[in-house]
């Protein structure tokens, strides 16, 4: 008897503690995140109305060093776009307006510069402990494909998030963002 209390003790801090069955898979995803200094390449950015047609592609080069935890986006199209999370603050420039955010104080864009960040960084479990989401993982040809469902429904947030990495080198490919609105952005590596 004091094994099944003791056993049923366990899975309930277990449980409660919200730990991240292992997987090999997001195991090695994360492995190959922490020996990866920098990132640096073009990116097309689209998104796509609620019926899946796209209503707007933009181009650019980014950045992403691990060491600073740094995401830095620069448009070529639109010229002058620029999005920036760089620790507690979190830049952006649209249409020639910039704007600049603390992250300490707006829960929302701290919210999405993790995202973000820990997205290119590949940090699976921690994306999944941010987020109140059941995880999913799923083998292509070339690909990893790692799916975060949210479990309960958030006036500003995703209700499914679709991060794509490359089996060889383990680095994010793509990234898509999809709202309860049924509108998404995706973003891609070239």
């Amino acid at each position: 008897m004091k094994k099944i209390t003791t056993l049923l003790l366990l899975l309930t801090l277990a449980l409660s503690a919200n730990i991240i069955y292992a997987d090999p898979i997001i195991d090695k995803i994360e492995a190959a995140g922490k020996k990866r200094a920098k990132i640096t390449g073009q990116f097309t950015q689209k998104k796509a109305g609620k019926d899946g047609k796209i209503t707007d592609t933009k181009k650019g080069n980014l950045t992403y060093t691990l060491s600073d935890n740094k995401l830095e986006m620069k448009y070529d199209i639109p010229k002058g776009d620029y999005f920036c999370t760089d620790n507690d603050k979190m830049t952006m420039t649209k249409s020639g307006k910039k704007m600049e955010f603390d992250l300490k104080k707006n829960a929302l864009m701290h919210s999405l510069g993790n995202l973000l960040t820990n997205s290119f960084a590949g940090k699976i479990s921690q994306i999944e402990k941010d987020n109140s989401v059941t995880v999913a993982v799923k083998t292509e040809k070339e690909n990893y494909v790692i799916t975060f469902t949210s479990t309960k429904k958030v006036v500003k947030g995703y209700s499914c998030i679709v991060l794509t990495y490359d089996k060889t080198s383990l680095q994010l490919k793509k990234m898509k963002l999809e709202e309860w609105t049924g509108q998404s952005t995706t973003y891609e590596l070239n």
